[in-house]
């Protein structure tokens, strides 16, 4: 015999309506105080932080109502469980920020970095810290100042030079890729790491197979450079990293993090259609989740 639950008792377990998520307000007071303050106005010259906050808090609230839907059918099967806020923070991809950095950290990162660091990117490290989300389909990871600093100190990471970084993240030695692969020129390797930067990836196929690595140069402009996992000479379109620098030269960081933003977003047409459906004015029958 099926078991019908009524609407009444899946609402009272989500309550109130949105949940209460204390890590996301005090994240997004944060990061709105951040934009809003003497320091966050005079970096929206170069970093469009209003926007990129926008996008952050669309994406985490459909990350609940896509949740909510899962919920209805999770109570059902495990009654008197997890309350929604525990279920939610458990299983949902939320954008995460934090970790923001002071300007002393800031000049201490740039001294590791023969160009500097641009003032779009230290802005963003001065409102938003790191941008990290993601889940079975590929993750976004854009490093804090904090992280970077403490890799560098160890010297687990050699530079935040962009091939450094690649065999940094692959966790092997130079050696090993090449040995499978083919050699890439020593000049060639020193000239990329000496003339860009690399803050941070994102997983563009089978997570960790394929991977774009975020970098900059010189002129404060912001690229990407698509790796496979198996080889540091070119890219699964067949472009060697030079080849691929060259030709991705002049976006902004915050054109990118839009993008990525945008291009992750869950379908929020496909998820309140959901929701409505999963919560009618009656009851919810097992067979109609």
């Amino acid at each position: 015999m099926h078991r019908v639950v009524k609407k009444a008792d899946i609402s009272a377990r989500i309550s109130p309506s949105r949940g209460w998520f204390p890590f996301l307000d005090y994240m997004t007071m944060e990061m709105e105080r951040n934009c809003y303050s003497a320091t966050g106005k005079e970096c929206a010259m170069t970093l469009r932080a209003t926007e990129i906050l926008r996008q952050i808090r669309g994406f985490n609230a459909i990350e609940i109502e896509k949740h909510r839907v899962a919920y209805v059918c999770w109570t059902w099967l495990n009654p008197g469980k997890d309350l929604f806020e525990a279920y939610v923070e458990k299983n949902a991809n939320f954008v995460r920020t934090g970790d923001i950095s002071t300007k002393s950290e800031l000049d201490e990162l740039a001294g590791y970095s023969e160009i500097g660091v641009p003032e779009e990117l230290r802005a963003f490290y001065l409102i938003f810290g790191k941008l990290s989300f993601g889940g079975l389909d590929g993750r976004v990871d854009i490093f804090s100042v904090e992280r970077q600093l403490a890799d560098l100190r160890t010297a687990a990471r050699k530079s935040i030079g962009l091939m450094d970084t690649i065999l940094f993240d692959r966790g092997c030695d130079r050696s090993v890729v090449e040995a499978v692969n083919g050699r890439l020129g020593q000049t060639a390797f020193d000239r990329l790491n000496a003339e860009y930067k690399c803050i941070g990836w994102f997983d563009t196929d089978v997570p960790g197979n394929e991977r774009e690595y975020i970098h900059y140069d010189h002129l404060g402009n912001f690229g990407t450079v698509v790796q496979r996992r198996d080889t540091l000479c070119v890219s699964s379109d067949g472009g060697s990293p030079e080849r691929q620098c060259a030709g991705r030269p002049d976006a902004s960081l915050s054109r990118i993090v839009l993008r990525l933003l945008h291009d992750r977003l869950p379908a929020r047409d496909a998820v309140i259609p959901a929701l409505a459906r999963a919560q009618p004015s009656h009851t919810v029958h097992p067979r109609h989740l």
